[in-house]
């Protein structure tokens, strides 16, 4: 019995050994991913990939590193880092565990305010940045879980001229039902912000709120603000939006 342990011992040493030795980009054609890689180099301890697409998500420039002392614990993690074309930049760690949960630790992540557009059209009219700063993120057994903030950072309305129009942020949490809830303030911007976003399990989202002008928003803006409906007696209007997300 201890000699058939030591044996397969060797064999899972030996396949471990083989494993991290191979290219990148014929381990990464063995796996069922996700998500789409494209010009993989490297190894799986250290590579690179000249992009990975996730639906409508572009990450460039993607760079890897494996971590050695989660390997202890039966995870496979990586410290991970992308830079897009476009400014965009984001570093994490992030690994899968044994039980197939997919997690992300101290995600931070900054994007230009167009990579969201095709999800949330409503971002059509704006330029900025969204700025990620997650406590963490995993899914398993497609249950979503994260906690963190985003800010929506220098937020101009793409007008003639451009109208800035300042910083917004939302706090997101995850309910014992796997609803991510976010609460959404402004930042002392020229629009007095506040609302709630509620992302169901089944990618079902949903904006609510109110915005009102502040005394020193430009007149177009105010003007545009109209067509969101009839305001209160507090000068709010109200928000209501809602869309789903991909799944897969």
């Amino acid at each position: 019995m201890k000699h058939k342990g030591l044996i397969i011992l060797g064999v899972l040493a030996y396949l471990g050994f083989f494993i991290l030795q191979t290219p990148a980009a014929r381990v990464i054609a063995w796996l069922p991913l996700p998500v789409q890689v494209y010009g993989a180099s490297g190894s799986i301890p250290t590579g690179s990939a000249d992009l990975i697409q996730w639906h409508e998500w572009r990450f460039e420039h993607v760079t890897w590193v494996l971590r050695l002392l989660p390997l202890v614990m039966g995870h496979v993690e990586f410290n991970l880092t992308f830079h897009n074309h476009d400014e965009g930049t984001g570093h994490t760690r992030a690994g899968v565990t044994l039980q197939r949960r997919f997690y992300l630790t101290d995600p931070h992540v900054r994007l230009p305010s167009k990579t969201l557009e095709p999800m949330w059209p409503m971002l059509t009219n704006l330029d900025g940045w969204i700025v990620a700063d997650l406590d963490h993120l995993s899914l398993s057994n497609n249950a979503l879980d994260l906690a963190g903030q985003v800010t929506l950072e220098n937020v101009t309305w793409k007008n003639t001229p451009p109208a800035p129009l300042g910083d917004f942020l939302v706090t997101l949490e995850t309910n014992k039902d796997q609803k991510i809830l976010g609460k959404i303030v402004d930042r002392n911007a020229l629009l007095a912000l506040q609302g709630q976003v509620t992302l169901e399990p089944n990618g079902l989202w949903k904006l609510t709120g109110s915005i009102a002008p502040r005394p020193n928003t430009p007149p177009k803006i105010t003007q545009f603000l109209t067509f969101l409906g009839h305001p209160d007696q507090q000068g709010r209007f109200p928000l209501a939006f809602g869309g789903s997300l991909p799944r897969n």
